[in-house]
């Protein structure tokens, strides 16, 4: 289940991989510039994940396979963090 972060203005959620689950994040900007989400918030930016679910999964697959993986300052995990350049391409 996708988690709005009304702090940090980003969706985090989890995908399956070979070596458990994946921690994956979307900032509400990367929404917007890439998902054609016309409001920063957590409502709209939910709705989008849900319409482009597939499609973001496979990108946040893409990263976890490349080992594109950030450590999270606050989790003892780490995460991939899906950017306008990853829509893009």
């Amino acid at each position: 289940m996708p988690l709005w972060d009304i702090k940090e203005s980003c969706l985090w959620f989890e995908i399956a991989y070979k070596s458990g689950r994946v921690l994956c994040r979307i900032d509400a900007l990367c929404f917007m510039n890439s998902l054609g989400v016309k409001s920063p918030s957590g409502t709209a930016c939910r709705a989008a994940f849900e319409a482009a679910k597939p499609r973001i999964h496979g990108l946040a697959l893409t990263q976890a396979e490349a080992g594109h993986l950030k450590p999270h300052r606050r989790k003892l995990r780490r995460f991939v963090l899906l950017t306008d350049k990853d829509f893009a391409a």
